[in-house]
């Protein structure tokens, strides 16, 4: 993962919700340097 985030083709998301009609509810884009290696927290498997 912090490969992946320190890498020079990091993507950004795109989240949508969608209603019944399938109309766009909301559309939220969360650009890439908004997700750095310290907000990584790691598991214990």
């Amino acid at each position: 993962m912090i490969n992946r985030l320190e890498a020079e083709n990091n993507p950004n998301f795109f989240f949508l919700n969608y209603s019944n009609e399938m109309k766009v509810n909301n559309f939220i884009i969360i650009p890439k340097h908004f997700f750095a290696p310290n907000i990584i927290i790691k598991r214990n498997h």
